[in-house]
């Protein structure tokens, strides 16, 4: 992606006359992410110029592998609304998602499982250096929930931009990060149960994890609920209470975890790292910011 921005800020300088749009600004989408340095690069050409940019890439197919699918992603970013059409009919034609009066969602209990596993088996594999098999484990057999969101927390905040990069769906990065982690502790014996609200920024998830406590064989269930920082933390936050409450209600828990995201690179870490003990009606939840 580098020598091809590089490419476009020379050829720039060979054929345009006067004011150098692109040798403006080219140099700073590369520093901050180069794998979507093409995208910002054309978007500002297209903002800044007051001639249409028409832009013709001849044997496009000479790339191959990461970089051929990284550049044509770029591109198709200007056309959001066929792509996303044309992505949902192709997922629903292939069974794996149904439309229903809720919006979009995972076609079955089964697909629901696999889908996500999939997703996140990779960052799975690769976490298996980061997750201490032993300390979010009580004396007890239990799950220190607590303690594992709490370090959770903490990894997010010192890995999640390399890590949000290594998945195909960086919109999904956050969501697909917590369960991957997650999966990675309840491997052992647990399970987690999923349910998604595919197209409203939020994943709410179960974990069940059996144990057995003086001879007395017991289930323990934490309710977990992902949201991506929309509209601002408040209007997140008021929303994410309202799901969070339906869905410990219907699984039938009093106490749950909000995660909230925010992705604003802007946003300092110390303002989007926060927890708050908060009640919705008849529950409690601990609400995570990262």
């Amino acid at each position: 992606m580098t020598i091809i921005v590089n490419m476009l800020m020379n050829l720039e300088k060979f054929h345009l006359k006067g004011d150098q749009i692109l040798a403006k600004h080219g140099e700073e989408p590369l520093r901050r992410s180069p794998s979507s340095a093409l995208h910002s690069l054309l978007q500002f050409w297209a903002s800044e110029s007051n001639l249409p940019v028409v832009l013709l890439i001849d044997e496009i197919d000479s790339l191959i592998g990461d970089s051929l699918v990284a550049v044509l992603r770029q591109l198709r970013t200007g056309y959001p609304s066929k792509i996303l059409d044309d992505d949902i009919q192709y997922a629903t034609d292939l069974g794996l998602i149904t439309l229903d009066r809720q919006g979009i969602r995972i076609a079955n209990p089964i697909y629901q499982e696999v889908v996500p596993r999939q997703l996140t088996f990779i960052n799975q594999t690769l976490l298996k250096s980061e997750v201490d098999d032993l300390w979010y484990m009580n004396s007890d057999g239990s799950i220190a929930v607590e303690k594992l969101l709490t370090d959770f927390q903490k990894f997010f905040r010192e890995n999640s931009e390399s890590w949000i990069q290594r998945f195909d769906y960086r919109e999904a990065g956050p969501q697909l990060l917590l369960q991957a982690y997650l999966q990675r502790v309840i491997n052992g014996g647990g399970r987690i149960e999923r349910e998604y609200g595919l197209g409203r920024m939020r994943t709410d998830l179960l974990l069940v994890w059996p144990y057995v406590k003086d001879g007395v064989s017991c289930e323990q269930r934490a309710v977990f609920e992902l949201k991506i920082q929309h509209r601002g933390r408040k209007a997140t936050l008021d929303k994410g209470l309202s799901q969070i409450s339906l869905y410990l209600d219907r699984v039938g828990e009093k106490h749950g975890h909000l995660l909230i995201s925010d992705r604003d690179p802007t946003v300092a870490w110390e303002d989007k790292i926060f927890k708050e003990q908060m009640t919705t009606g008849m529950h409690t939840v601990t609400v995570w910011g990262m």
